[in-house]
């Protein structure tokens, strides 16, 4: 419930798992801007005879389609001769004027392999309009070889909570409290309010083994996690109904943090990666700065090359030894795993530059005989883009944590 107020087989089965019916689990922490979506009304109710196997709702979006894919493994053959080679199933559904049209297929390709949309071999089963309280049956699968699935509408009782109500949340943190709970077709989403005066670099909420939300500002920058922006949607109905819902931690950009310390330590140690990249990076952005505008796109071209094999700015026994004398209460394998974080942001501050490089590239090419891009001039352009980044990896080396 919303606190009161002073409430405080192998990759392919793997994989056949995440398609199947195209419903995996998808947390989004809000840690970019997004505008509100309405929630679903309603949702299929896919069945499917003889099968032990029970499909999620599949949500249908007020705009636009809902995909869902079903597998061979999990559809029930009634004649073998009929069904031949085909893989699986797949339904494309949306709204039509309140109720749910589905579009039908067969499949025929390797559904293990990732390209298979692009190379579709597929025969069309056909079309049907779903009501609410007349379950439909595609029967011409029958002419497939497969028992027929049957497709219901689900109409969802969505739902904004009042303080005191809903499913039991457990906040670690003081600062963070929940200023919304809805429930929105098969998910809940929780809005947060920073009642701390600082700024939030990172936040955490789980429910039981569904799985994590989490946001984090950008490690490479100075900036922080809005605090209109504290979302976290996706969170399975069945998970937080049965396990309720955790505010594990946040963390902000003086040093702070509130909740699980080993959090805010994974996030320190990356940004002390990253800061400790930074300087071999802001070096070499510095020396191509240096070069004339006759060659600074073809300089700009060899820095972007050259930092895909940029050589890691601290080895392991010292950066073990910097986590060791940072945290010294903390055993081997929690050391392991915040030197993890750290060369990841040793990586993610080499990755900060090439994304902006990268850009630069594909709008100049290979910079022989460029033309001029949206920006202007492509030397104007490319000295933009470098001095943008050394301004960023300066205040990333200047500042303290």
């Amino acid at each position: 419930m919303i606190p009161g107020p002073h409430q405080s087989e192998k990759r392919l089965a793997a994989q056949a798992l995440s398609l199947l019916f195209g419903l995996c689990l998808s947390l989004q922490a809000l840690g970019q801007r997004r505008p509100p979506e309405p929630p679903p009304e309603f949702a299929l109710e896919i069945t499917l005879p003889g099968s032990a196997v029970r499909p999620p709702l599949l949500e249908i979006p007020r705009e636009g389609t809902s995909g869902s894919l079903l597998l061979r493994r999990f559809l029930t053959t009634g004649n073998a001769q009929a069904a031949g080679d085909f893989t699986g199933l797949e339904l494309s559904a949306s709204e039509e004027e309140g109720a749910i049209r589905v579009k039908l297929s067969v499949l025929f390709n390797d559904l293990s392999k990732q390209e298979w949309p692009n190379e579709r071999k597929e025969k069309r089963v056909g079309e049907y309009i779903v009501r609410e309280g007349e379950p439909v049956r595609a029967n011409e699968l029958v002419d497939f070889g497969i028992v027929p699935i049957e497709m219901a509408l689900l109409r969802f009782k969505n739902k904004i909570f009042k303080p005191g109500e809903g499913p039991l949340i457990m906040n670690m943190t003081t600062s963070l409290q929940v200023a919304t709970l809805e429930r929105t077709g098969t998910h809940y989403q929780v809005t947060l309010k920073n009642t701390s005066g600082k700024r939030v670099i990172y936040y955490r909420i789980e429910s039981g083994a569904a799985g994590i939300g989490r946001a984090a500002a950008p490690v490479g920058s100075t900036g922080a996690i809005s605090d209109d922006n504290l979302a976290v949607r996706g969170l399975p109905v069945q998970s937080v109904e049965r396990d309720g819902i955790r505010i594990s931690s946040v963390v902000f950009d003086d040093g702070t943090f509130e909740g699980d310390p080993l959090d805010a330590a994974k996030v320190f140690a990356e940004r002390d990666g990253f800061k400790i990249q930074s300087t071999s990076v802001l070096e070499r952005i510095q020396a191509t700065l240096g070069a004339a505008n006759a060659n600074l796109v073809k300089e700009s071209l060899k820095l972007e090359a050259g930092l895909w094999t940029l050589p890691e700015a601290i080895d392991k026994a010292s950066a073990v030894e910097l986590l060791r004398a940072k945290h010294p209460y903390y055993d081997d394998k929690t050391i392991g795993i915040l030197y993890e974080s750290l060369k990841g942001g040793l990586y993610n501050a080499r990755n900060y530059a090439l994304r902006d490089l990268g850009s630069l590239k594909r709008e100049v090419g290979d910079g022989d005989g460029a033309a001029a891009t949206q920006h202007g001039p492509p030397a104007d352009w490319a000295r933009v883009v470098l001095n943008r980044l050394k301004e960023d990896y300066e205040e990333v080396i200047a500042r303290k944590r």
